[in-house]
């Protein structure tokens, strides 16, 4: 078996259909992913009031790092936007791949951890006027923005759902207002 037939090994293709959830917040993080098709988001929620911190679509790593190996509760959520192909790993094949990379098992581990901590920033909210961030978000993310509602997006860049859709108007529509 070759080396890649060996990581492989340790991964289960798992599929998972729009508004589902991969990690509840509180739960401990069982698995994490690697995103072949589709959208998923990650949030919290705090006061009934649900905050967006990332979108991961194909090629991303999603799940929460510290719940995974610490096994603590998860201060996020994730859920499918649209239908998803996963290719999951639980924490305990997870343990085995790095025995039996031993050598190999921090530059997997950094790997992760980077990609993660990567997809946690929002690179949009430090952009003050709204419509500059949205065109930012189309212009980065053009797949992910086609695949989520204007409140999914509107959550993400904290702009008020009615504000969006007058920037939607202006953007596409060359819309004015008086």
């Amino acid at each position: 078996m070759n080396e890649i037939d060996f990581v492989a090994s340790f991964f289960r293709k798992e599929v998972l259909k729009a508004s589902e959830c991969f990690i509840r917040q509180g739960n401990t993080s069982a698995k994490l992913a690697f995103v072949e098709e589709g959208v998923l988001k990650t949030n919290y929620t705090y006061s009934e009031e649900e905050t967006i911190r990332s979108f991961s679509q194909k090629n991303n790593w999603i799940g929460h790092w510290e719940s995974f190996i610490g096994q603590k509760p998860s201060p996020n959520s994730v859920y499918a936007v649209s239908n998803c192909q996963l290719v999951t790993i639980t924490r305990h094949g997870f343990q085995r791949l790095e025995e039996e990379l031993a050598n190999g098992s921090t530059t997997l581990r950094k790997a992760i951890f980077e990609e993660l901590q990567a997809a946690w920033t929002n690179p949009y909210k430090r952009i003050e006027d709204p419509k500059e961030r949205y065109e930012k978000f189309i212009q980065a993310q053009p797949e992910v923005a086609f695949e989520l509602s204007t409140e999914n997006i509107a959550t993400y860049l904290q702009i008020p759902h009615e504000l969006l859709l007058q920037v939607l108007c202006e953007t596409l529509f060359f819309y004015k207002s008086i």
